[in-house]
């Protein structure tokens, strides 16, 4: 009886008898081997989509730069910190928080007389970022890096944008209808509810 192990005449690895009788056996009948496993398989990619990331540091970083106020400044480099940083990386709490703070910024801006309509644009890029922050993650965990979303990424902002746009004007045609002479405040509060508005409103 043969030994259930031998080693190779030409030098190779050792096989066993029962493997060596299965390849004489599939070389008689044409049927090839299995592909040996090639130990841990590759794993998905997946962080998230390279575009959201992008649309998002860039839309928080405009955010920061219509407050100008150094009161507003201070939560501004923050909340961009949090918000990019969470959009690169995956964590939609942090993008949350970003989102959170720059929004406070823009608030403490109205309050201290930043222009109405800067603060309305600073809302909507402030939203949007948010919103397309989230997406790219939702992309990355469904799709994987690897796979071409760029069209779909899009797409999202494009809708997020329109949608933004639309609350962003109802609450500064608001702000236009009201009284001349409109405290601060009052701004502030407007700009609250439109930014409220927004983040209902994502796609």
């Amino acid at each position: 009886m043969e030994p259930m192990t031998a080693s190779r005449s030409d030098g190779g690895t050792t096989e066993s008898w029962l493997e060596r009788r299965a390849r004489q056996v599939r070389d008689a009948i044409g049927r090839p081997a299995p592909a040996r496993s090639e130990g841990t398989a590759r794993s998905i990619d997946r962080r998230p989509g390279r575009t959201s990331a992008a649309l998002a540091t860039a839309l928080s970083v405009v955010t920061a730069l219509l407050v100008p106020t150094q009161t507003a400044q201070l939560f501004g480099l923050p909340g961009v910190v949090l918000l990019a940083g969470g959009a690169i990386t995956g964590s939609r709490r942090s993008v949350g928080y970003g989102f959170a703070v720059l929004t406070l910024g823009l608030l403490l801006g109205g309050l201290q007389g930043v222009p109405a309509l800067a603060l309305v644009c600073g809302a909507f890029c402030a939203t949007v970022a948010w919103d397309v922050g989230r997406y790219g993650i939702t992309v990355g965990e469904q799709l994987g890096r690897a796979a071409s979303t760029i069209r779909i990424e899009l797409a999202h902002a494009i809708a997020s944008a329109t949608v933004g746009l639309v609350g962003v004007a109802v609450g500064y045609a608001a702000f236009l209808a009201g009284p001349s002479e409109q405290p601060v405040s009052a701004v502030a509060l407007v700009l609250l509810g439109a930014t409220a508005l927004l983040a209902a409103m994502r796609t």
